[in-house]
């Protein structure tokens, strides 16, 4: 385990996501040489830039939105998750589907393809005075996605993007409510993309995958259900 010295003389130990960073800095560093060619990006180098996708707290990045970013919404009144099971099988394309934000049209002159795949309802502009499941999607996440939706087969690409479009919050909701639904809607958007990487890079999800998938849209049935009954 890698150690650096304080002034004092005694050590500390540099946090994983902290040494993952400085990977990255180095191979960025090392491709951006006089002479050397950029080497393509691997399965591997696309899984690492995914950490931007399901895990974003290596770096304290400025608050609110940037000109590059993408806010997502879908009112509540726009959820339907009647016809889903409340137990046995869950079926994630149909729940993904009735979760998938959309940008406001009014905030976005051109939808990027792969987010046009998955979009199902049409917002003129964002929702103010509605409940409405919310994630903002970063420069880089948007990034990501376009090549993902250039390197992989169709099918995998579009699984991908609708994980993407999936909410990590409630807006316009009190915050009681929005309080009790963000770690279920942070955890299944976090165990979908987890998911649908592995099976856009390697063929097929890992068991652990899905059984981590699956007790996350339990856990989000159960919250959505409670919050729909008090909205």
């Amino acid at each position: 385990m890698e150690l650096v010295r304080t002034v004092s003389g005694g050590e500390r130990v540099i946090p994983p996501d902290m040494l993952l960073v400085r990977e990255r800095a180095n191979k960025s560093h090392a491709r951006s040489k006089p002479g050397h060619a950029p080497a393509p990006a691997s399965d591997s180098d696309l899984l690492l830039e995914g950490d931007a996708l399901l895990d974003p707290i290596t770096i304290e990045a400025p608050r609110g939105p940037s000109a590059e970013s993408l806010e997502l919404y879908r009112p509540l009144a726009y959820i339907s998750i009647g016809a889903l099971a409340w137990s046995g099988a869950v079926d994630h394309r149909q729940l993904q589907s009735a979760l998938a934000c959309a940008p406001a049209r009014d905030a976005v002159a051109t939808l990027p393809a792969w987010l046009a795949a998955v979009v199902n309802i049409a917002l003129v502009q964002a929702p103010t005075d509605v409940a409405a499941l919310f994630v903002t999607l970063d420069a880089d996440e948007i990034a990501l996605l376009g090549r993902a939706g250039v390197r992989r087969p169709g099918d995998h690409a579009v699984a991908l993007a609708r994980a993407a479009a999936l909410p990590t919050s409630i807006v316009g909701a009190n915050s009681a409510v929005a309080d009790a639904a963000a770690p279920a809607l942070v955890a299944y958007r976090r165990a979908s993309l987890v998911s649908a990487w592995e099976v856009a890079l390697r063929g097929a999800a890992s068991s652990d995958a899905g059984r981590e998938r699956d007790a996350a849209a339990i856990e989000l049935l159960s919250t959505l259900r409670a919050v729909l009954g008090e909205i």
